[in-house]
């Protein structure tokens, strides 16, 4: 069920617009995300986000929160930014726990680490120097040191002698 949809069954039943129904739906969601029991877990068995299908594909830049651009528009520069040859990247987001993430071919040279935007289910790389991987933003407490074993079981891939990311 879209948000969309969810938000005209809300207001059918609540008696409201669609509009003030959506908003209401967003800040409980939003709400319902921060709560956490007095042991600092989450109170719900699962995540809503689960439920509620995505928008389509979502693009964004590799800039802080508040800084970067998001958009619907599936284009290789951010819009007005071409110039600048800011890219956008796919954004996709974890249907465990909700993490976004960005795949990426990541490459080592002269100039440091350089990430480029890839297709999820790209994994050969033309250049044999790139290597395929995800950039996630960091969030605020995030617990996340570099270990396999900080990220979600579904994220690995241990049918091999040493677990690995899937691609």
């Amino acid at each position: 069920m879209t948000l969309k949809d969810a938000s005209e069954r809300l207001a059918v039943d609540a008696g409201c617009t669609p509009d003030a129904a959506r908003s209401a739906l967003q800040r409980f969601l939003l709400a319902a995300h921060a709560v956490k029991t007095p042991q600092g877990r989450a109170p719900f068995a699962f995540k809503l986000h689960q439920f509620i299908s995505g928008p389509g594909k979502v693009m964004a830049t590799l800039e802080a929160p508040g800084v970067r651009n998001i958009t619907q528009d599936v284009q290789r520069f951010a819009p007005g930014r071409q110039a600048e040859a800011v890219q956008l990247y796919a954004t996709h987001f974890c249907r465990d726990c909700g993490q976004e993430y960005h795949p990426v071919w990541h490459s080592s040279g002269g100039a440091g680490d350089l990430y480029s935007p890839r297709e999820i289910d790209d994994i050969t790389a033309d250049d044999e120097d790139d290597r395929y991987g995800f950039l996630c933003p960091r969030r605020e407490g995030q617990q996340y040191r570099g270990a396999l074993e900080d990220l979600p079981e579904a994220w690995l891939d241990v049918t091999r002698n040493e677990p690995r990311v899937k691609p």
